[in-house]
Parts: C-alpha cells; sequence; structure tokens
C-alpha cells in the first residue's frame, strides 16, 4: 500500500510540475500533494507480525488482529503481514494467536508496526475466568473444519474419541450391535468407513481397529480434535469421502505435568486416565499416559436373557518423546493395547464348552501395538520451506467368536510418507508435493475357511494454494496412486475460501474418494446373527465424488460473538460395497448396480447468549439412498434427521460449571424383512447432563447420559432362539442401556 502512495505522490509532483511554470505555486501544491498523501498513509497501521528463531523471523500467518474494546479487526496474511484503519474509539491494537502470549500495544503516530510475539507460558497458581471455546470454525482453512477443543472433552465424561461428540452437530456415534459394545460413527449420513480418522495426520483406526478404534483414543489423551466435512487435502491420502477427523494428543512440552482422572458409573463400570509430562532439557521432553477401563457386573434390564452391555477389561499404555530446536522438530513413540470383551447371555460363562446346548456367548480378545516417527525440517535462510516425514507401524491380533461362529484376523500395516513444501516466487502461491506408502496384510480365519490379503498403494501427490491476503483462498490438489490388485488410480480435489468481508465467509469443495472394502473386519455385526451370509468375491474399489458448499456469518449481538452456519453436501457413489438386508434370514454383499447418494443438510448456530453461557443449537437432515438389487431404497438405520441443544454455563471465576445436551434423533428405516411388523424406528430424544466443581488443582463432576431412561425395545431379535437363523443383534439403532450416573475426579498440577 505504501508502495502505492509513493508512486501517486511522484506522478502529482511530476504532473504539477509541467503545469505550472510558477515556482512558488509548484512549491504550494508539492507540499498539499506530500500532506495528503503522509494524511492518507496516517489512517491505517500496517506491518508484520513474527515469532522469532534464533538469528531468524518466521512469520505467524492468521494472527488476529484488532482493537480493544471493538470488534474491528483483521488477520496476517501468509507473509505475515496486515494492515488495519485507524479508528477513534481504540488506540490499543491487540495481537491474538493461540499457543503464544496476546500482546496489547498502544499506537503511536507511526504508520509502521512489527510486532514479534513468544510462546505463552502459563503462569502458575493464576485463576483464568474466560473459557475457550469447545468448538470453533478453522477461520482460515479452505475447507469445513471445526475445531473440538479440551474444553469441550470436560463438558461430558468423554471417556475416549466416541464420546467426545456429544456437543457436535456433523457427527453421529451409535452402537454397531446389541451384544459386543462396539461403536460407530456417521458423518453426511454415511458409515464410519467413509471418514478418515487420523491421529496426528497419520492415518490410524483403519483395517481391524476400526470396529473399536473409536474406544482405543482415551478423552484425557487429546489435546483437540478436528472435524472435517467433505474431501480433504490430497496431502492426507486418497480415503476421505465424507470427512476426515484427527486427533491431537497432547504434546510432552506444553501439557501439563501431572494429569489424573478417575470415573465409576452406576453400573458398577470404573476408568482411570494417567498423563505424565516431562520437559527434560531445553530441546527434549517425554509423556507417558496409561489407561484402564474395566465393567466387570452383569445386567439384564429388559428380561431378555442377554447382557445389556459386555464385560470389558482394557489396558493402554502410550510413550511419546519430543526433540525440538530452532529449525527441526522430531518426535516418536509407541503404543500398546489389551482387552478383553465377554458378552452374550446372562448365564454364559468364558469357560464353558461351545455348542448349541450350551448359553449363547460372544468372546473378544485384541491385541495391538503400534510405533510412530514424524520430524519436520524448516530451512532458514528460506522460512516458508520446510521438509517433513510421517511414519507408522502397526500390529493388531484379534480372536473372536460368536455363538458357534468364530473369527480370527492378525494384521501387519506401515506407513510412510515425506513432505514438502514451499512458495512458488511470493507467499500468494504455495506449494505442498511428497511420496508416500502405504502398506497392509491380513490374514483371517473364520469358521474353516482362511484368507490371506496384502496391499501395498505407493502414491504421489502435487497441492497448489492460491492466497490473496485473507479473503481468497484457492486450492487445488491431484494425488495419483498405485493398488497393487486395482492398478493406477488419480484423485482430484478442489477447495475454495471467499471471505466475503470479515462477517461472511462462503466456501466450496469437491472431490473424488477411494477405499478398499474389508467386509467381516467392517462390519462384525454381521457376525452378530445367524442369518446365512452369501458374500461376492469380485469386490470393486469404492469410489465416490463429494460436493459441498458452506456459508459462515459471524457477528456481534450485545457485545457477544454469534457464529451462523450452513452447508449442503452431496456424495455420489461410482463402485459402492452393498450390504443388502432386505431379505428373510438372508444377508448379501455385492457390488453396487444402480445409484447411491447421500444429501445432508446442516444450519448451526453457536453463540454466548449472556456472559460465561455458551450455547450451540443445530438441525441436519440426512437423505441416504442405495439401490438394492435394482430398488433404490432409504438406507435402513440411518436418522432421516437430528437436532442438537447443548448449553454450557460457568459461574464467576468458573467455580461451577452445569451442561446440558439435548438430542432430537429423528426416524428411519428398518431393513424390509421386517415389513409388516415395523417398517420404521420411531423418533426419540437424548438428554445428558453433568454439574462440575473447580478448585485449584482438581475438580469432580456428576453425571447422567440419557437422563429420560430411553430405551430401544427389543434389540435383539429371536433371543430365545440364539443359534436359529432368525436371530439377529444387529437391528440396533437407538440406546441399548438406560439411564447411567457417573461421578469423576480430574486432579493436575499445571506448567
Amino acid at each position: 500500500m505504501s508502495d502505492d502512495f509513493i508512486i501517486l505522490k511522484e506522478m502529482s509532483t511530476s504532473f504539477f510540475s509541467t503545469l505550472f511554470k510558477n515556482n512558488k505555486m509548484k512549491i504550494y501544491i508539492i507540499l498539499f500533494a506530500s500532506m495528503f498523501v503522509n494524511f492518507t498513509k496516517a489512517q491505517s497501521i500496517s506491518g508484520k507480525v513474527y515469532e522469532q528463531h534464533g538469528e531468524h523471523q518466521h512469520p505467524l500467518v492468521g494472527v488476529n488482529i484488532y482493537w480493544s474494546g471493538t470488534s474491528i479487526g483483521t488477520t496476517s496474511d501468509a507473509k505475515g503481514e496486515y494492515q488495519i484503519e485507524r479508528i477513534n474509539e481504540s488506540q490499543i491494537l491487540v495481537f491474538s494467536y493461540v499457543g503464544y502470549k496476546t500482546d496489547s500495544i498502544a499506537v503511536s503516530a507511526s504508520s509502521k508496526l512489527d510486532v514479534n510475539l513468544k510462546e505463552s507460558e502459563l503462569m502458575k497458581e493464576v485463576l483464568v475466568s474466560e473459557r475457550q471455546s469447545a468448538s470453533t470454525i478453522e477461520r482460515m482453512s479452505p475447507n469445513l473444519s471445526q475445531n473440538i477443543s479440551g474444553e469441550a472433552f470436560h463438558r461430558a465424561a468423554c471417556c475416549n474419541l466416541s464420546e467426545s461428540f456429544e456437543t457436535n452437530a456433523s457427527v453421529d456415534v451409535s452402537y454397531a450391535d446389541a451384544l459386543t459394545g462396539s461403536k460407530q460413527i456417521k458423518m453426511l449420513g454415511l458409515d464410519g468407513k467413509y471418514v478418515q480418522i487420523q491421529t496426528e495426520n497419520i492415518p490410524s483406526m483403519s483395517g481391524l481397529a476400526s470396529s473399536f478404534g473409536l474406544t482405543y483414543i482415551p478423552g484425557p489423551w487429546m489435546e483437540s480434535i478436528q472435524v472435517s466435512k467433505g474431501a480433504s487435502s490430497v496431502k492426507n491420502g486418497f480415503q476421505s469421502i465424507s470427512g476426515q477427523i484427527n486427533a491431537e494428543y497432547k504434546k510432552p512440552d506444553k501439557a501439563d505435568p501431572l494429569l489424573l482422572n478417575l470415573v465409576a458409573n452406576d453400573a458398577f463400570g470404573y476408568e482411570a486416565n494417567a498423563v505424565v509430562a516431562k520437559k527434560l532439557s531445553k530441546k527434549w521432553s517425554a509423556l507417558l499416559a496409561v489407561h484402564w477401563h474395566q465393567n466387570q457386573m452383569k445386567h439384564d434390564r429388559n428380561h431378555d436373557s442377554f447382557l445389556d452391555q459386555p464385560l470389558i477389561n482394557r489396558l493402554q499404555i502410550f510413550n511419546r518423546w519430543k526433540y525440538k530446536s530452532d529449525d527441526y522438530i522430531f518426535q516418536f513413540g509407541a503404543s500398546v493395547i489389551e482387552e478383553d470383551r465377554i458378552g452374550g447371555q446372562v448365564d454364559f460363562e468364558k469357560a464353558q464348552a461351545i455348542n448349541i446346548t450350551s448359553p449363547y456367548g460372544i468372546g473378544i480378545h485384541t491385541n495391538r501395538a503400534e510405533v510412530f516417527a514424524k520430524g519436520g525440517y524448516v530451512f532458514p535462510s528460506k522460512p516458508l520451506f520446510s521438509v517433513a516425514f510421517l511414519s507408522n507401524a502397526s500390529y493388531h491380533m484379534h480372536e473372536s467368536f460368536y455363538g458357534l461362529q468364530a473369527y480370527n484376523a492378525e494384521e501387519k500395516s506401515a506407513f510412510g510418507a515425506l513432505l514438502y513444501e514451499g512458495i512458488i516466487n511470493n507467499a500468494n502461491h504455495q506449494f505442498s508435493t511428497g511420496l508416500d506408502y502405504r502398506f497392509d496384510q491380513v490374514q483371517e480365519w473364520f469358521n474353516d475357511s482362511s484368507a490371506t490379503r496384502t496391499e501395498y498403494v505407493p502414491g504421489a501427490y502435487f497441492e497448489y494454494t492460491y492466497l490473496k491476503s485473507n479473503w481468497l483462498t484457492m486450492m487445488l490438489g491431484l494425488r495419483a496412486n498405485y493398488h497393487n490388485r486395482y492398478g493406477f488410480f488419480a484423485t482430484p480435489r478442489w477447495h475454495l475460501r471467499y471471505q466475503i468481508n470479515e462477517h461472511n465467509t462462503l466456501r466450496a469443495s469437491a472431490g473424488m474418494g477411494y477405499r478398499t472394502a474389508n467386509v467381516l473386519v467392517e462390519q462384525p455385526y454381521l457376525l452378530a446373527n445367524g442369518a446365512r451370509m452369501s458374500i461376492a468375491d469380485d469386490f470393486r474399489m469404492e469410489r465416490a465424488i463429494n460436493y459441498g458448499l458452506s456459508y459462515v456469518k459471524k457477528l456481534h449481538v450485545f457485545e457477544k460473538e454469534w457464529t451462523f452456519i450452513v452447508d449442503f453436501f452431496r456424495t455420489d457413489f461410482q463402485n459402492q460395497l452393498v450390504v443388502d438386508r432386505e431379505q428373510l434370514n438372508r444377508i448379501e454383499v455385492y457390488n453396487l448396480d444402480g445409484a447411491s447418494y447421500s444429501n445432508a443438510f446442516q444450519i448451526e448456530w453457536q453463540a454466548e447468549i449472556i456472559k460465561r453461557l455458551d450455547a450451540t443449537i443445530a438441525y441436519r437432515y440426512n437423505d441416504v439412498k442405495t439401490s438394492y438389487r435394482g430398488d433404490l431404497l432409504e438406507v435402513p438405520l440411518v436418522n432421516r434427521f437430528k437436532g442438537l441443544v447443548a448449553l454450557s454455563y460457568a459461574t464467576n471465576l468458573k467455580k461451577w460449571q452445569f451442561d446440558i445436551n439435548m438430542q432430537i434423533n429423528g426416524d428411519g428405516r428398518l431393513p424390509g424383512y421386517r415389513d409388516g411388523i415395523n417398517e420404521r424406528f420411531p423418533v426419540y430424544s437424548l438428554t445428558n447432563i453433568q454439574i462440575t466443581k473447580f478448585f485449584r488443582k482438581w475438580s469432580v463432576y456428576l453425571g447422567a447420559e440419557n437422563l429420560f431412561d430411553y430405551v430401544q425395545e427389543n434389540p435383539i431379535i429371536a433371543p430365545d432362539q440364539p443359534y436359529s437363523n432368525t436371530f439377529d443383534a444387529s437391528q440396533v439403532w437407538g440406546p441399548i442401556h438406560g439411564r447411567k450416573i457417573y461421578i469423576g475426579l480430574r486432579y493436575s498440577i499445571r506448567n
């Protein structure tokens, strides 16, 4: 901007010098032009926001810059540069950025102001009265992405990842069947298998872990969760179809030195979590986390002779290390899990003989070990250029039986990626490129048959991002992969973010997604019934196109920020694995022949209604249909709509906190063979509440899930004939256990 004014000044001087021969007049006009230019320049402040790494300055992108006491502000661009108009109401300019100390500066007459932000270090023994938002829209992200912060984890029991979406309208969580306690998520009305789940941007919870993986990420271990709708960046892979969930674990150098979390419920279930973090030196830090869960009390409230929930005993240990210098970060770690699940009829005992005269039982034993390593390097002479690598490897052993059926599997997986990012000419043109490789080997034993499946998928991608200040972002990506069975395939994706003004933002996206299907691994509920199964052996790779459009409006009402979000996403499948349960006592699995799509419309309002009272109100409508043997039908067991009201109130200085979450879940279709009995399941509501009392280093909380004790009637079909072909425990559409009262204790030593 200043260069433009200099040019204007020079042009004005030259023009008037030529026009007027009178030297005195020429001097007056030159002085007037100079005063005009300087006056105009004085109406705005510009500069650069950066952080200092050794001798080098790195620009900070997306820093919030605003006049104190007002809603007038801007953000820094890709170069860390900003410009903001002066106002009469305030002379204090605030620079705020997550993870850095907020800086408030009294502005002088100068029009140039550069700011060096420093990483924040929380002061000991300080009470903070302002609350962190539980969920925020990533302002600069080109795709619609919500960040769920640690504050949200404290508003519910949140024992694991599957229980951390109670206040999120975009993700649905339900039980997959009435026997195993397995939980599944849905996004845009589609099964969770179409959602790419990552931990710290590394693919995870796929394959054998997909059945129970949501419970393998304890809530107290997490720092935040990012939920993105639609196709994500090609740098994250080709799997994302309906969305992406990325869980961030606590970091060794940022986490509190000690966190303890203990929970018990009225069903005699217990859980304990401990997280210990230590800064070993200026550059090295480490973290150790332990999780234990046990539920050993048998319950059968509806007297159908089956346990309402399985008996579970789980132990997890996670250890990570971090090295950080001025230009280089390296992290590595490992985790192990051992779990036992026992379910079935109340009289079933694990040691009993398994035969048709014995009580029906299920048993699932899991061992899983995983290691990861990742690092990044920023070139000192070129701070906008960096290189990084990501890698992990896992071993998963699964042993199970469902009545007379036995299913065992062993999986070995590995992933590695190398990424390089930089700019083209200037920071308005950015690029990211890289190579990656996935390897999966699964051995399965189902009753008397066995099979081995080996997949390796090398790939490469290139992504170009165009930034125009802070109001326009366009991202184009193309990925090419080779699958040892399906050959070469390409994944194009496009994202656009257009900020109309500081209060209104539009986003659009379109992209292809692929995935390979694993029938019994991803649909373990197929084993929880006696129906005859017919599984095709010529599966094609699943492929779909996702389109999305969203509008975000922010405004200030009574000095409080309100956010409105409206979005629509459509997913069209070209190839899909269809699980057909439309025939009596028979399940067929085959390739899609016909149309299959999902339409999801959602509107959401987030606001601080009055001081310390946060509210989220949302409504979503799902239209999900698939062709079953030529008939285009509504996909069964999918709620037609969902309504959410989440309220959270904290007293002054956050001594007490009160949370209530209410859901209205729409009706849906039941599989066709139940026509004439109950073709659709009804609309139902769920309410969860929690009260928390905060002390200096610890807090205690008391809550109730499913407060009004709503339970699906007869979740198991033919429970008195568990070995017949009419037995079915997979038709779950609502809660399968009633009200649960819990009490918990958190203790932390803060930095």
